[in-house]
């Protein structure tokens, strides 16, 4: 079962039991133990359609992984399992209008771009901000990095499900809420 969550970090539950080929009961009961010992740590997200429970590995989770040879794991820049999510969800929606992306792009030493996006010789920059960061700031070292079009997902607590999947989904987002 944790192989499936280190190589489909993005399968909800119901999908992750099927791709392991197991029980309900027995799918519940694996997922539930891993938690139990501190390897996962489950976080339920609304993707605009549906709820979806997702896994973070723990430091312990991590650990156990690379004893096993199990990965590659993601690295700490790329942030939990929901920033991960919705920057895939927006990598996904541009490669389907035809951009040319890279997730977790290095623009300089202490500045990486989640979507780095390329089109018709057009730049675009996609943030996934969870308000961890100063996205005011993020937003300003993309424009000096010369994007010429930058998109920020704000994961603010206030937003709904619906907004975000409709950012992701339909436009990939304009703007961040002021504060």
């Amino acid at each position: 079962m944790i192989r499936s969550i280190v190589e489909d970090a993005f399968l909800g539950v119901v999908e992750r039991i099927k791709a392991v080929a197991t029980s309900r009961r027995k799918g519940t009961a694996a997922l539930a133990a891993l938690e139990e010992r501190g390897l996962i740590k489950g976080e339920t997200l609304y993707t605009g359609s549906s709820l979806i429970k997702l896994f973070n590995l723990t430091q312990d989770g991590r650990a156990f992984c690379r004893q096993h040879s199990l990965g590659p794991l993601p690295h700490f820049t790329e942030g939990g399992i929901t920033h991960r999510y919705w920057v895939y969800r927006a990598a996904e929606h541009l490669r389907a209008q035809g951009w040319h992306v890279k997730t977790e792009h290095c623009v300089s030493e202490d500045f990486i771009v989640d979507v780095h996006a390329e089109k018709d010789g057009k730049t675009l920059a996609v943030l996934v901000e969870t308000g961890k960061s100063n996205h005011r700031l993020n937003q300003q070292k993309a424009r000096k990095a010369g994007y010429g079009d930058i998109k920020v997902v704000p994961l603010w607590n206030n937003l709904s499900g619906n907004r975000l999947a409709r950012l992701a989904d339909e436009s990939v987002v304009v703007g961040a809420p002021e504060g």
